[in-house]
């Protein structure tokens, strides 16, 4: 305890080198006073001129190697995240939290392909905590949107049961509904859009491609033409089908595919 209180005075004083030599040799030491792990993570990565001779001090503690990726994610430290994490990943045997939480950051950073990839190599176990469980829902949910997989929606809902009702979540729920033309997030989506006028700016061309996907001429026409009616630029090839009582083409870039063809892609 005495040595956690000085190299909390050396940092005050702005000594971050003596700050961080004392808190090298605390871990040295694998007192009992390290059981506040967190506590200690916070003294550790404040030595911010010295963060990367901290991170190697660190032992192959899974936890406390998460623990350290979220304090540096929150700082945005992105090479320190991913190096506790990819850490993390190799330490952990299986990986099973570890890739959890590095799939989540990878989503994070948009680097989907990676993402994909780690998340497909994830091992529930039988009685996972509720917390992971959301994170693998919100992982899983989130490739799905990206890659249009489908029955996405299904996870979106899952979330929304199971892990608290978030307007997030509902809209995603709707976005991968309205991909594969189900009929009754078609009515709440257009229910919503009575409610909230503004939101058609983000509704009406995936409701032309739910109608499109039923053969539903009416429907489809009726968002081009709203979307014409409020300056959103509808496609002239969308105009004139509707001009002429005809479907709208649909849009490829939401043609829905399945996990198993991602796999096959990306490979």
């Amino acid at each position: 305890e005495a040595q956690r209180l000085l190299a909390r005075w050396y940092r005050r004083l702005g000594s971050y080198n003596d700050a961080c030599r004392v808190w090298q040799r605390v871990w040295s030491l694998e007192t009992a006073i390290l059981a506040n792990k967190r506590d200690w993570m916070k003294e550790g990565l404040a030595c911010d001129p010295n963060l990367w001779m901290v991170l190697t001090t660190l032992p192959d503690d899974v936890e406390l190697l998460l623990e350290a990726a979220r304090l540096l994610n929150a700082q945005q430290q992105h090479q320190a995240t991913r190096f506790c994490l990819e850490r993390a990943y190799e330490v952990e045997k299986p990986p099973y939290k570890s890739a959890l939480q590095l799939t989540r950051w990878l989503i994070e950073q948009k680097n989907w392909t990676r993402a994909w990839t780690l998340h497909r190599t994830v091992s529930m176990p039988q009685s996972p905590t509720s917390a992971e469980h959301c994170s693998y829902l919100k992982n899983k949910g989130d490739l799905g949107l990206q890659f249009n997989i489908v029955q996405t929606g299904t996870v979106y809902k899952e979330l929304n049961s199971r892990c608290g009702t978030k307007a997030y979540w509902t809209n995603r729920q709707w976005i991968s509904g309205l991909k594969e033309g189900q009929t009754e997030v078609i009515q709440s989506v257009e229910h919503h859009i009575k409610a909230h006028p503004e939101s058609i700016g983000q509704f009406w061309e995936l409701l032309v491609q739910a109608h499109t996907l039923n053969q539903n001429v009416d429907g489809a026409c009726h968002w081009v033409e709203q979307a014409f009616h409020n300056d959103l630029s509808p496609e002239n090839d969308a105009l004139q089908a509707c001009s002429q009582k005809h479907l709208p083409l649909l849009k490829s870039k939401w043609g829905l595919t399945t996990p198993e063809e991602v796999d096959q892609r990306l490979q």
